[in-house]
């Protein structure tokens, strides 16, 4: 994901939280993180995991797609990229031979 997408989720937590009356560090107790941890998502200076996302939503009860709502995606995002398989060599070549063959 992008950094413009992580801050503009991060934007729309705070924006939350300020809506629904809670402090950070209520919402950290609720959520079971370090405030400091909840401050530094918020201000976009760290990424958060899906599984954050959900304590959020649970800390502040809403829905996970409150956060995503509006939320604009890079077309970065949705470009398709050939993944590699580093364990297994017969497969390192495989996607770049459907791209070459297109059948």
């Amino acid at each position: 994901m992008s950094e413009r997408f992580y801050k503009a989720v991060a934007r729309r937590i705070h924006d939350v939280r300020v809506a629904s009356g809670l402090t950070q560090e209520e919402v950290a107790a609720r959520a079971s993180l370090n405030p400091y941890h909840v401050s530094r998502i918020e201000n976009g200076a760290e990424n958060l995991s899906l599984q954050t996302l959900g304590r959020f939503a649970l800390a502040m009860g809403v829905p996970v797609a409150r956060f995503l709502e509006d939320v604009e995606v890079g077309a970065e995002v949705l470009e398709r990229r050939p993944r590699l398989n580093a364990r297994n060599p017969a497969l390192r070549g495989a996607a770049s031979d459907r791209e070459a063959d297109p059948g």
